[in-house]
């Protein structure tokens, strides 16, 4: 068996190199080695703490240097009873009361007998307007810890759910370079997190018994079993990893579904137009449905799915608005030539937008169409264009975790895999339109998988 070789703990020469160029100084590139020899049993290298862009941020070795600690596997290493209880009692607080300033949007917590009423999906209004909508009653939590577990698609969905958690929680934070690059890293330490390496196994492993610790003094949870965010445009929901029922099973502690619907996860359109939608559910304890983890994992994800829904058809039914993008004027062919791939997509994306806000403000009426593809011509290029919006919410997007980081069953047998080899054939006369074929399918599965894309 092949042994994957340990981290050394030492930069690169490539990325030695890099850092030179950026005028990084010479004692800041000691101290990244300094941190990088300090944690290198839990890290695979530099990257794990930087992601694509080599250039740490401001913030980057003052969060290593007093978060750091985090990243070890030892939960006793990493948390106390007595920083549990000092965040449940002094900085939960402050967190409720200051929270929805760091938002983009403002956070609206959804009357659940309401959602469940029939609606024109064409508007969103109600079938029966002389309804009786009953008062939502809210849930009632066990006196024991619990797992809040939040559907994950947009920047704002972890302060979301925090807000939405009627108790102190601690978070489950997967994403290294924006926790030690930004504010974000500060403000979720002083919430509380528990730091999970995805480019680890043993800190993908750890992250389990650090979780169980954390129940144990008491505090409660705050997951995202989906892992990464969900771009695909036809699931309201990825599949859950199997790690949510696992550890369910094992502490026998119920799962809060915290599900969030918001029209556009991009920020491109005037956040008082823009709210995040909320629903906070009946706690769920899998260990007592008698499922196996197959079944028990696709009903919870129904349950998270079902609200989604639900706001999704009371919301989210085409609505024209301006989008928040820099206008553009078209620029001669001399201009075009001088800029780079990059900047051509980052040009076309704008003038294009530029285009349709001046088409919403023009035309009376558009079509439910032309206003989901934005001044697109067709629904995988809007997509694309939305999916890279998206990405540009967060200062520091890991686009390696992000895209291999969704759960994949490996019973599950896609196009791709059956096809992928005859593509690689070498073409004769004789195979020519099989292998032509696959090679379509393979092209097409490719473009189409936007969560292993973007």
């Amino acid at each position: 068996m092949k042994v994957q070789n340990e981290f050394d703990g030492k930069l690169k020469k490539e990325e030695l190199q890099k850092l030179r160029e950026n005028l990084v100084s010479e004692k800041d590139i000691r101290q990244i080695e300094y941190y990088l020899e300090k944690y290198k049993h839990v890290l695979s290298g530099y990257r794990d703490l930087v992601g694509d862009n080599l250039i740490p941020d401001k913030l980057f070795l003052f969060n290593l240097k007093h978060f750091g600690y985090l990243l070890e596997n030892d939960p006793e290493k990493v948390m106390s009873k007595a920083g549990m209880l000092f965040r449940r009692y002094t900085i939960h607080p402050l967190i409720k009361l200051l929270g929805p300033n760091f938002m983009n949007s403002a956070q609206i917590f959804e009357n659940r007998n309401e959602l469940k009423l029939e609606r024109d999906y064409k508007t969103g209004e109600l079938l029966n307007k002389d309804a009786q909508i009953l008062p939502d009653p809210g849930i009632q939590l066990p006196n024991e810890p619990v797992i809040w577990t939040l559907n994950h698609h947009f920047k704002d969905d972890a302060l979301a759910s925090v807000l939405a958690c009627q108790r102190s929680i601690y978070i489950l934070f997967g994403s290294l370079p924006q926790f030690y690059n930004t504010f974000d890293g500060i403000l979720a330490y002083l919430i509380g997190s528990i730091m999970i390496n995805r480019e680890s196994k043993s800190s993908k492993n750890a992250s389990i018994e650090k979780m169980k610790y954390a129940l144990n003094l008491g505090a409660d949870i705050m997951y995202a079993p989906e892992g990464v965010w969900n771009k695909y445009p036809h699931e309201f929901l990825i599949k859950l990893w199997p790690g949510i029922y696992r550890l369910a099973m094992e502490t026998g502690v119920n799962l809060v579904p915290v599900v969030h619907y918001i029209y556009d996860h991009t920020q491109k359109i005037d956040k008082k137009l823009n709210p995040i939608h909320t629903v906070v559910d009946d706690p769920v304890n899998l260990a007592n449905l008698g499922l196996s983890e197959k079944a028990a994992l696709d009903y919870y994800r129904d349950v998270l799915a079902t609200w989604y829904y639900l706001m999704m058809e009371k919301y989210g039914y085409a609505k024209k608005y301006e989008l928040n993008i820099p206008k553009r004027e078209e620029k001669e062919e001399e201009e075009l030539a001088k800029l780079s791939d990059e900047e051509l997509t980052q040009y076309y994306h704008e003038l294009i937008a530029t285009y349709y806000n001046e088409l919403t403000r023009e035309t009376t009426e558009l079509s439910a169409r032309e206003i989901i593809l934005r001044g697109y011509n067709n629904a995988l290029t809007a997509w694309e264009a939305y999916q890279k919006d998206l990405m540009d919410t967060v200062a520091r997007y890991d686009l390696k975790v992000e895209t291999s980081s969704h759960y994949q069953p490996k019973e599950v047998i896609t196009a791709y895999d059956v096809y992928k080899d005859i593509a690689n054939l070498t073409i004769t006369e004789a195979n020519k339109d099989t292998v032509m074929y696959a090679k379509k399918l393979v092209r097409d599965f490719k473009r189409n998988d936007f969560q292993s894309r973007y």
